[in-house]
């Protein structure tokens, strides 16, 4: 089995141009919300800081890592699995994300980044900057610790709407019950999303 040395590598890097990604991901929470232009707006940000970096000291672009309705507490997602393989293969020194939740969420933040980091990539976020002395340390892993409860507390929300929304006799889910049709709650309409997207109304059994 391969031993990655992550020293030797960066002292290779530092004797030739950089090679830059960048990885995207817009959770199923951000689609709930309409928000479509949240990839976008990521690949402007990142493409942005990949230009000025190589027009500074060169170096170029490899390409992008997409996960679009992908949790971030996921390491089986098809965005970080090809982003990982290319780093195993050593297809790019610099793995670039806006946020650090871009690439993952809480603890699982901590996995990816140490697994990148064996292969000798390096992980820049664009719109955060942490120090590498200890309070950088300590604000980063606040940081990081904020990321994996905002998830939780997206899930116990989750919940209790749902709990909420069952005993008024809406559906939330599951299979069609034998002799029932499922039809929109009486005074309900679907919504419409910035975008376009369209938000379904409630239904009940009948």
């Amino acid at each position: 089995m391969r031993t990655a040395n992550p020293s030797a590598r960066a002292t290779a890097q530092n004797k030739r141009p950089l090679r830059y990604a960048m990885l995207l991901r817009c959770s199923s929470d951000d689609q709930a919300l309409g928000d479509f232009t949240t990839i976008d707006s990521q690949r402007q940000i990142n493409r942005r800081f990949i230009e000025e970096r190589i027009a500074e000291s060169g170096g170029t672009f490899t390409g992008e890592y997409i996960g679009e309705g992908k949790s971030g507490k996921d390491l089986k997602r098809p965005d970080w699995i090809a982003a990982y393989a290319d780093a195993r293969a050593r297809k790019f020194d610099v793995l670039v994300i806006s946020y650090m939740s871009r690439l993952a969420r809480g603890s699982v933040y901590h996995a990816a980044e140490y697994l990148l980091h064996q292969e000798g990539v390096r992980v820049v976020m664009v719109k955060e900057n942490f120090g590498s002395d200890t309070a950088g340390r300590i604000l980063k892993d606040i940081t990081i610790l904020g990321d994996g409860l905002y998830i939780q507390k997206v899930s116990e929300h989750t919940k209790a709407k749902q709990s909420e929304m069952m005993e008024k006799g809406y559906i939330c889910g599951g299979h069609r019950l034998f002799g029932f049709n499922h039809e929109i709650a009486p005074g309900m309409a679907d919504m419409v999303l910035p975008g376009g997207k369209t938000k379904p109304a409630p239904k009940v059994r009948v």
